[in-house]
């Protein structure tokens, strides 16, 4: 079968149907949607169900803003030819200009899953889900963009991705293979115990320096981010329980970090030390200005060699990398004076019958009955202990406990 040329030659020549399609397109590629429209009619009028110039007269309706005849046109084609993943791309397209976001999601998605390693469907997702701000759904649909080129990431990326989806099997053989070319790499070592589902009784320290050392950096911004409450629950808990700021506390920042809890506590402080794990994070707490002391150590240690020091304690998320409660919470007393306070918030686990559990996250979550256990144990009153939202956490809120403390004697 054949087509007579539709772009006004003289000379009559006669195009076979493919030929005919092949021009059309380039027509259309270079521009010159005229004639690519004229090709596509006579086409269609001569074979009405041919699925490629259905589809591209369908695009080139949608660039001219006849997004209604678009979309017939591309509905048609997708009939006829339901399995091409592009097809789904351009038809979520137009349905996002006739303001049809829910049916164009589903038209991107279908796109995904037809060519999930190169479909144009994840950028046009993805600036839907940021408009709407679904987070949580932007931090999925990236892990899916990583996990479908395997082949193209670093297997700590890999494994990231995985645990983000829950493919907790997955994730493990990532970090595992990371873990082999890396044997001393302390973040692979503890991602790969996450991932399995082991609970060291807390974090490595190798891990949590060598993890906030290369975090220093983009910590700040990237925490603002993050909506992150911890240092005003901290400021809060130290207003409840301490009154009026009369700098007259000598106080604690225990895994201080950058510094984020220092200017808030510092009006009811005499003196304020710091410690944290990591130095270029205590590099960045010092350009504040606001501590006396900032030390390089490990935080129960710390504490222990510091008897009857303080009269406030604070620690702004740094319990969360420890599982077990009882070595920090009974350092913690020891360095307190008589009456003094221990004020820190820390992340919630479901309630089941382990006291706490090591998260994908590399971070432990605790229920509430084993953190007032062991405070009771260590020789605290609770004064408070209130669920709180923390932060984001891949787009969702992260829960955990605010948790005030004082020095039974």
């Amino acid at each position: 079968m054949s087509l007579q040329q539709a772009n006004g030659s003289p000379d009559k020549e006669e195009l076979t149907f493919p030929d005919a399609v092949e021009l059309a397109l380039q027509l259309h590629r270079g521009g010159d949607l005229d004639g690519a429209e004229k090709l596509y009619r006579g086409l269609l009028d001569l074979a009405p169900d041919l699925p490629m110039a259905l589809h591209f007269y369908g695009v080139l309706q949608h660039q001219r803003g006849r997004y209604d005849e678009a979309l017939a046109l591309i509905d048609r084609s997708l009939a006829l030819s339901p399995d091409e993943s592009g097809w789904h791309n351009n038809r979520g397209n137009t349905l996002l200009k006739l303001g049809r976001e829910a049916e164009a999601e589903a038209a991107w998605r279908r796109s995904i899953a037809l060519s999930p390693k190169r479909s144009d469907g994840y950028p046009s997702l993805e600036a839907l889900l940021e408009k709407q701000g679904r987070i949580a759904d932007l931090v999925t649909l990236h892990a899916e963009f990583v996990i479908a080129s395997p082949e193209e990431r670093t297997d700590a990326v890999l494994g990231r991705s995985y645990a983000r989806l829950g493919r907790m099997q997955e994730a493990a053989a990532a970090y595992r293979r990371w873990l082999d070319a890396e044997p001393d790499n302390p973040v692979a070592r503890h991602l790969y115990l996450a991932a399995l589902g082991q609970a060291p009784e807390r974090a490595d320290d190798a891990y949590v320096a060598r993890a906030f050392d290369n975090y220093a950096d983009k910590f700040d911004s990237h925490i603002a981010g993050l909506n992150y409450r911890g240092p005003d629950l901290v400021a809060e808990a130290v207003t409840q329980s301490c009154g009026a700021p009369r700098a007259a506390l000598e106080t604690l920042d225990a895994g201080c970090g950058t510094g984020l809890c220092g200017p808030r506590v510092r009006p009811w402080a005499s003196r304020l030390d710091g410690v944290d794990l990591a130095q270029k994070m205590l590099d960045r707490a010092a350009a504040l200005g606001c501590y006396d002391e900032l030390v390089c150590a490990e935080l129960t240690a710390h504490l222990e060699a510091r008897p009857g020091r303080y009269d406030l304690i604070i620690s702004g998320d740094t319990l969360c990398y420890f599982g077990a409660l009882e070595r920090p919470l009974a350092a913690a007393r020891a360095a307190l004076k008589p009456g003094g306070r221990l004020i820190f918030t820390i992340e919630a686990r479901e309630e089941g019958e382990a006291g706490y559990t090591l998260n994908v996250s590399g971070r432990y979550g605790h229920r509430s009955a084993y953190v007032a256990e062991q405070a009771e144990r260590a020789g605290f009153v609770v004064e408070r202990l209130s669920p709180e939202y923390l932060r984001n956490e891949g787009g969702a809120a992260l829960g955990g406990y605010l948790v005030i403390l004082a020095r039974r004697d």
